[in-house]
């Protein structure tokens, strides 16, 4: 398995798939990786179990819930990080109307966020079906620790552009950039 990672330029992934397949849990495993590598993985982790979070709520219904996080706008930046001067709220019972399915968000894990009522589950199951817990991003070694952060499940399509495109090659460049331009010159 190694060497086939190793071939493909990815040294992280096959040191981690060995130390994996030596009986090390994750937590170990990454550690031995420098630190803009391990935190571009436990990023990665949040983003995968918000993704699964997040399908876990669209099941739930294009509607407000009771438990629901909002999020309230703010005007006031006082220069304050972003995920600091959020005002995220739980929708009580009677108050989904005074929301549109817009404002409900649902949190990356983290030590500085908070679950909605009607999902701690989810992301309990969603972790330990990735052989994970919510130590992962809170406790542990302070240079794992992320702060988490909240995104929003549902946006509106405004005043967009669309554009199909069609290719007859699997490998051919869907889109080509500046600097995939440059390179070609």
């Amino acid at each position: 398995v190694s060497s086939y990672f190793k071939g493909r330029g990815m040294f992280n992934e096959a040191k981690i798939l060995q130390l994996r397949s030596d009986g090390k849990s994750w937590e170990e495993c990454v550690s031995g990786l420098a630190r803009n590598m391990r935190l571009m993985f436990l990023h990665s982790v949040q983003s995968l179990v918000w993704n699964k979070a997040a399908s876990a709520r669209i099941e739930l219904g294009a509607r407000v819930l009771p438990g629901d996080l909002v999020e309230i706008s703010s005007t006031s930046l006082s220069g304050k990080s972003a995920r600091s001067n959020r005002n995220i709220v739980s929708v009580l019972k009677g108050d989904e109307g005074k929301y549109s399915i817009y404002d409900v968000v649902m949190p990356l894990p983290g030590n500085d966020v908070v679950t909605p009522s009607h999902s701690k589950g989810v992301y309990e199951r969603i972790l330990e079906e990735e052989g994970l817990n919510m130590d992962m991003f809170s406790g542990g070694k302070k240079e794992n620790r992320l702060g988490g952060d909240y995104r929003k499940v549902w946006t509106e399509f405004k005043n967009g552009k669309v554009e199909v495109l069609e290719y007859g090659d699997r490998m051919e460049d869907l889109y080509v950039n500046d600097f995939m331009k440059f390179k070609r010159e």
